[in-house]
């Protein structure tokens, strides 16, 4: 993991690649409505979550990721591009849940959400960096869409 774009990340969990899952908000979720890889993150999601729902949880003061902010962290799931591999999933010390994609030192992408739906990502393709806010409404960010792409795409030095 890259501290130079999250240098406050301190649980983290890594899972492999996924197929989309039908994305109704507020459905229960079990094994027959996903595949098995889909289920297994969303179990790790929950894990990560569960980890750090105590205040202080890292023996520093950290704030608790809220019951509000795992269901933001789902909602996220639910709409990311079934196209490129699961991201790391990890707790940030403001209660905030990342997602990490990281293909090399020089492609990485993280993004982190709060409990109001509150993206906040920067990414990073060789010299070339980026960052900015955005809120999940019905469909994934296209800004994020465009850093994946980019990020998963060889030769490319800029998000367009």
């Amino acid at each position: 993991m890259t501290t130079a774009l999250a240098p406050q990340l301190s649980r983290s969990i890594t899972v492999g690649n996924w197929l989309p899952a039908s994305g109704k908000v507020g459905e229960v979720v079990t094994p027959s409505r996903l595949d098995q890889s889909n289920f297994a993150f969303l179990q790790l999601l929950r894990s990560v979550a569960g980890e750090a729902s105590e205040r202080n949880w890292d023996g520093y003061g950290a704030e608790p990721v809220s019951s509000e902010t795992l269901a933001m962290g789902k909602n996220f799931f639910y709409r990311m591009p079934a196209a490129y591999p699961k991201p790391d999933i990890s707790s940030h010390p403001n209660g905030d849940l990342a997602f990490e994609w990281y293909v090399s030192p020089r492609r990485i992408l993280t993004v982190t959400i709060n409990d109001s739906g509150r993206l906040n990502y920067a990414w990073m393709i060789g010299v070339d960096r980026q960052y900015g806010t955005k809120h999940l409404l019905d469909r994934f960010p296209e800004e994020i869409t465009a850093a994946l792409r980019n990020i998963y795409s060889e030769g490319q030095t800029s998000v367009r």
